[in-house]
């Protein structure tokens, strides 16, 4: 499980498999996964900042919003996910905005 995980760079399912095996493995085995992890959590990270930003450059607030809410989901711990935080309500106006303009349109 935890090799198909990595390899799909499935973050949420490490995360499933490390917790059981932490309850179940010594420190010294642990180890190398928990820096795997770390390396996973890094990739991760990278591809939604660069989706996130390219979202709200292309000024769509809706799917910046989404991306953000797996930010935080996945990434809970990390800075980014702090920085969304700070940005949510300014997206969220953004796209509520974005909305209306679409539907005076229609």
């Amino acid at each position: 499980q935890w090799k198909a995980a990595l390899a799909d760079e499935d973050l949420s399912q490490c995360k499933r498999v490390l917790s059981a095996i932490v309850d179940l493995a010594d420190r010294d085995a642990v180890a190398p996964l928990r820096s795997q992890i770390r390396e996973l959590e890094d990739r991760v990270e990278r591809k939604l900042r660069e989706r996130f930003t390219h979202q709200v450059h292309s000024r769509d607030f809706m799917a910046a919003m989404e991306t953000g809410e797996r930010i935080c989901s996945l990434l809970g711990d990390r800075p980014v996910a702090a920085d969304f935080e700070r940005l949510r309500s300014i997206l969220a106006r953004r796209a509520e905005e974005s909305m209306a303009l679409s539907a005076a349109i229609s």
